[in-house]
């Protein structure tokens, strides 16, 4: 009946969250665990399991303690349009992206966009802007995981770049 290849939950499963090592939130939950005194010695074995666990738990209701750890993606796409609501709403759903506003002081990691004129992102950006994802306005579910997979492999490189720091 649905025969074919179609995406499914575990192919957005987001396994990096839950072996994260380094950054404010994974600090906040060390500092946590380093305060617990002689009473608690039999949960010592289970530390690092539960930093996983609690990090995992928090993280979702408080993104701002581990925006260290998100893809900061600005995206460039005609106002008003199907694909901007269309990419919003998928990238909203990425648990490792925080979407770049004009207030922003940060520069993104990523831009995405349907512009074809490099020359508009320099103006823009500037010359020396973040890597460009070229975005079709016609795309179409499997272009989503292709992105999903892109900004999960680049995700995962910014935070191996700053584990080493």
């Amino acid at each position: 009946m649905l025969g074919g290849d179609f995406s499914k939950r575990l192919d957005f499963y987001d396994e990096d969250r839950t072996d994260s090592t380094f950054g404010h939130l994974p600090q906040l939950i060390s500092n946590y665990f380093d305060l617990l005194d002689a009473d608690t010695t039999e949960f010592k074995p289970y530390v690092g399991l539960m930093r996983r666990l609690l990090y995992g738990i928090i993280r979702p209701d408080f993104p701002h303690l581990d925006a260290d750890h998100q893809l900061c993606i600005a995206v460039l796409v005609e106002p008003g349009t199907f694909t901007l609501r269309d990419l919003l709403a998928f990238l909203d759903g990425v648990s490792f992206v925080k979407l770049a506003t004009a207030q922003d002081d940060i520069e993104p990691d990523v831009i995405i966009t349907t512009l074809t004129s490099p020359n508009l992102i320099i103006d823009y950006y500037g010359p020396d802007h973040a890597d460009v994802i070229q975005w079709q306005s016609t795309a179409a579910e499997e272009d989503y995981y292709r992105l999903y997979a892109e900004l999960a492999r680049r995700h995962h490189l910014k935070n191996v770049r700053q584990a080493q720091r």
